[in-house]
Parts: C-alpha cells; structure tokens; sequence
C-alpha cells in the first residue's frame, strides 16, 4: 500500500506544482496499475519465492519501469469505469 499510495501521491504532486491536469485523473492512464503490479510483484518475489528483499526491488523496478515506458510507447490504457454524459 505505501508504493502504490508514494507513486500516486508523488505523480499528484508533481503534476500541481507544474500546473498540469494529475494523470492518475485522466481516462486510460496505466499509472497507479503499473505501481500496483509492480507492489504486487515484489511481495510475490520477496515473500513467496524466496529472493533476497533487495534483489527483488531491483526485479521489481525494472519491471515497473518498463512496464510504464511501454505503456507510454504503445498507447496501452484502461476503459474508463464509467462515461460521464455527452461523452460518447
């Protein structure tokens, strides 16, 4: 929970200081999902298979790093969860 709120609030943060519309508000963005799996991952790597904490973060940054470029590259994105009116 602490990784996935530390990249949602640090991406929040960044995008008000700028002045910039915060991505985790706009449709489709694979931002807070790519910190969840990457969360998800290290507890997988670290708790249940056995690795060693530190070589599991590295696994995992890599990992979430990228996920997020490849992300970005391809256009991949979510369906929002539901449409407002006027939207179509």
């Amino acid at each position: 929970m602490v990784g996935i709120i530390n990249a949602a609030g640090g991406g929040l943060l960044r995008d008000v200081l700028v002045r910039e519309e915060p991505l985790m508000f706009k449709p489709g963005q694979l931002y807070v999902l790519v910190a969840f799996a990457g969360c998800v991952l290290f507890i997988l790597l670290a708790l249940y298979s056995g690795i060693q904490a530190e070589f599991a973060a590295l696994i995992t940054i890599a990992f979430t790093f990228i996920l997020r470029v490849l992300a970005i590259k391809y256009n991949w994105s979510t369906k929002p969860l539901y449409r407002s009116e006027g939207e179509e």
